[in-house]
């Protein structure tokens, strides 16, 4: 009789040292000690003088959401003149050998899951002073490859979330973190990154920004510090920040796949729209005298902890079959739930399993209460003593050290599952998140000016052409009256201003409708087309008299309306003379006015004017009133009036 024994192997991913912690997720806070110190030498001759040194510190503790500045000091050697502002100025005024300046930060931040409400993606209502971010820069560039991939990583996309995570899952995916590249030394564009798929912190970060921002979503560059467990210590970091415009800046950092949450060992320092942004600017005004500023020193370590927090999720693992035979593919089925009315992401961790075929690392996007099911596959070992059966513990982890356990037995005798059964398996579980092609033009058009004369020889027609769909537009042929042009191509979230002239020639005042289309969409806008052969000048009086006795003065009003610009107006009432400024609109005047001065003649109101490029114009108003009560002797000079000029 064979004797079977069970032995028991435990697989943990990744592996801790003992009295080092790997990370704070699973605190609610720290507080922390924040420092930078900087030296700077000086080389100098006999007679050196300096007028001025002074020093910009852009990199220090920011106040945020989730981080609180408890005290701040700052120092320096000799003493400078200091303005503790935004940024830090530091200024010397005398020679010195060596300057020094310190910073020394206390600060507690918190552990925050951002809780996304959903928003549309494409994005149409980013604010003005926000469409900065969407740009390209130095560092953070934009070409035809990285616009294509960020394309089609979002194509079919309905939510601004669910965007943001295909492009920081796909950069996170692949591109290689690696601190041995040369990047450690030298930042790489983005463009660099994704050609060779390689980088450091700041290279993912740049690139995951640079695909953002080539479909309209606007991000940017924070500089700051994180604890790492490569050396069990806070170094230099950088991650991004998302716009999300009805939650604001919201953090995403690839490197550590914290994607609507940081661990509370991040210290935010700065943040811009490129990363090239010095942290500290130097100038000095000095003769017979060399000024050389060393690298800052940063460093930071943890005061206290806050109390360990509970994981949100709620996880299961379960292998599809618990007990397989040798070379077995076999499922691992991880379900995690969200408890929220919002988009939240956490990653999940395989710490315990046999050989795993891919990383055991996912990052998870979870919808509002939405229950999620997520795979791998274990592979066992195809050589097996036939004598045992062996024993293995699973075990998932999510971010915040939430854990889900099961056991996996396998042996010679137990039935083998081929790796396509596996595939078939998780094919058949898999939830079927269709995507949603969206194809929305949005085209809106106006006239460059609100008028034109028909004198004028073209009119000039602007109109703005934006992709508010989730797919790329081809070929979009835009009309006015008989004149077209195509756009080749518009990209997801993208506008661009197509510009019309059309000759004055025939033209006149009317509705003109503007048309874009292709083979998938039209879309028609509007606008007026407005043509004066002079300008529409009216004067309107308000109440005239019907009778005016013939000694009786009169204040006369009247309105002048223009539709268009009239400049150097003046007005002739009978003798008297009036001058009136530019205007466009309507103009309110107001004459005094002697019934005698117009016995038998009617009032006469002549204005002339120029349009705004010069050309003079001549109105002449009438208004007939009746004097009455004329004494013998007015009567005999309105006789004489008739003649003289």
């Amino acid at each position: 009789m064979k004797h079977q024994i069970v032995l028991a192997f435990l697989f943990m991913l990744p592996l801790t040292i003992a009295e080092q912690i790997d990370n704070y997720n699973d605190h609610s806070s720290l507080t922390l000690r924040f420092m930078i110190n900087n030296t700077i030498e000086t080389i100098a001759e006999d007679d050196a003088e300096l007028d001025y040194l002074s020093v910009e510190l852009l990199l220090f503790p920011k106040e945020t959401a989730i981080q609180k500045v408890i005290s701040q000091k700052v120092s320096s050697a000799p003493p400078a003149e200091t303005k503790e502002q935004d940024p830090i100025l530091f200024t010397w005024d005398s020679y010195n050998s060596q300057y020094q300046f310190n910073l020394d930060s206390t600060l507690q931040t918190r552990n925050f899951l951002y809780k996304l409400q959903p928003e549309p993606f494409p994005l149409t209502n980013v604010p003005q002073e926000i469409k900065q971010y969407t740009e390209a820069t130095d560092f953070i560039d934009i070409n035809q490859d990285i616009i294509n991939k960020a394309s089609e990583l979002v194509e079919g996309k309905t939510d601004l979330s669910e965007a943001v995570f295909a492009i920081a899952d796909w950069t996170k995916s692949n591109i290689k973190y690696d601190l041995n590249t040369l990047t450690a030394q030298a930042v790489k564009k983005s463009s660099w990154v994704f050609s060779n798929r390689e980088g450091v912190c700041d290279e993912l970060t740049n690139l995951f920004i640079s695909l953002l921002r080539s479909v309209g979503i606007p991000a940017r560059f924070v500089t700051g510090m994180v604890y790492t467990n490569v050396d069990y210590n806070f170094g230099n970091h950088g991650w991004a920040e998302v716009y999300f415009p009805e939650q604001g800046w919201v953090p995403f950092d690839i490197t550590f796949g914290q994607y609507g949450y940081l661990d509370p060992s991040h210290i935010k320092l700065m943040d811009d729209y490129d990363s090239g942004t010095p942290s500290s600017k130097y100038s000095w005004r000095a003769s017979d005298l060399e000024i050389i500023p060393k690298d800052l020193l940063l460093s930071a370590n943890v005061i206290t902890e806050g109390e360990k927090i509970q994981s949100p999720f709620i996880l299961t693992l379960e292998p599809s079959q618990r007990q397989v035979g040798p070379a077995s593919y076999v499922p691992l089925e991880v379900t995690i739930k969200n408890p929220y009315d919002s988009y939240v992401s956490t990653a999940l961790t395989i710490t315990k399993a046999p050989d795993l075929t891919e990383n055991n690392v996912k990052q998870v996007l979870l919808k509002p209460k939405q229950e999620k099911t997520i795979f791998w596959i274990a592979k066992i070992n195809p050589e097996l003593d036939p004598n045992l059966i062996y024993t293995s513990y699973l075990e998932v982890k999510d971010f915040f050290g939430n854990t889900a356990d099961a056991t996996l037995e396998y042996a010679d005798s137990y039935d083998t599952i081929p790796e396509q059964e596996a595939d078939a398996i998780i094919s058949s579980f898999n939830e079927k998140e269709g995507k949603i092609y969206s194809r929305n033009l949005y085209l809106k058009c106006q006239s460059v000016k609100a008028y034109y004369y028909s004198y004028e020889s073209v009119a000039e027609i602007l109109c703005s052409l934006e992709n508010v769909g989730n797919t790329l537009l081809r070929k979009i042929d835009i009309c006015v009256e008989n004149i077209c042009k195509e756009e080749n191509l518009l990209l997801i979230g993208h506008e661009k201003e197509v510009s019309f002239t059309l000759p004055l020639e025939e033209q006149k005042t009317k509705q003109l409708t503007i048309t874009a289309k292709n083979g998938e969409v039209e879309v028609s806008a509007y606008t007026p087309l407005r043509i004066f052969s002079e300008p529409d000048v009216r004067i309107t009086f308000l109440n005239p008299p019907e009778q005016l006795a013939y000694d009786e003065e009169y204040k006369l009003n009247f309105v002048i309306n223009s539709q268009v610009l009239i400049k150097e107006a003046s007005l002739q009432i009978n003798r008297a003379h009036y001058e009136l400024k530019e205007f466009q609109g309507s103009q309110n005047v107001e004459a005094k006015i002697k019934a005698k001065a117009f016995i038998f003649k009617p009032l006469k109101i002549i204005m002339t004017y120029k349009d705004e490029n010069g050309n003079p114009y001549t109105l002449e108003k009438t208004l007939p009133i009746e004097v009455i009560h004329i004494p013998w002797y007015g009567k005999i000079f309105s006789v004489i009036a008739k003649f003289l000029p």
